[in-house]
C-alpha cells in the first residue's frame, strides 16, 4: 500500500507592495536619526545617553552602517514619539501617491473653524478638519516614502 502525502497548503501573496531591503532600513533609521538630531540639537552622544545605547551605535545607524535592536527602537520611540518615527514606519504603510491637495482642504478648515460658534459649531466643522488631518497624514507618508526611495 503506497501512503499518499497530505495536501499542501495553497501559499498566499500578502498584501504588500513590496519587502523591505536591508538598505531600505538602514536607509529609514538613518532618517529618523538625522531627524531627529537636527530638531533636538542632539550630538550622538546625547541621543545614545537618552535610549540607552553605545554612542558608536548611533554613528553607525545613521550612516547605515547598521541599525538599532528592537529595544532602543522603541525607546527612540517612547522618548522622541511616534512623529519622529515616521520615516521609519512609512515602509509598511499603504501608498499615498494619490493624495488629495491641501491647500484647498486647509482653506475649507479654516473656513469651517473660523465659523464654529459653541459646542454645534466645533462639531460641524469635525468633519473638515478630520478630513484636513488625514489629508496632511498622507501627504507626510507619500513624502517619506518618496525619500525613501530617492535615497534606496
Amino acid at each position: 500500500m503506497v501512503k499518499q502525502m497530505p495536501d499542501r497548503p495553497t501559499q498566499v501573496s500578502l498584501p504588500f507592495r513590496s519587502l523591505p531591503t536591508t538598505d531600505g532600513v538602514r536607509t529609514a533609521l538613518s532618517n529618523v536619526i538625522r531627524d531627529i538630531q537636527r530638531d533636538h540639537d542632539l550630538t550622538d552622544i546625547e541621543l545614545a545617553g537618552a535610549i540607552g545605547v553605545h554612542p558608536n551605535t548611533i554613528q553607525r545607524a545613521r550612516n547605515k552602517q547598521g541599525t538599532l535592536d528592537n529595544e532602543a527602537m522603541a525607546r527612540l520611540g517612547a522618548v522622541f514619539g511616534p512623529e519622529a518615527m515616521r520615516p521609519y514606519t512609512v515602509m509598511w504603510e499603504r501608498g499615498a501617491d494619490d493624495a488629495p491637495e491641501l491647500l484647498p482642504l486647509l482653506a475649507d478648515a479654516m473656513a469651517a473653524v473660523s465659523r464654529a460658534k459653541g459646542p454645534k459649531g466645533k462639531l460641524d466643522a469635525l468633519p473638515v478638519v478630520k478630513e484636513l488631518i488625514a489629508a496632511a497624514d498622507a501627504f507626510v507618508t507619500g513624502t517619506e516614502q518618496m525619500r525613501l526611495r530617492a535615497v534606496s
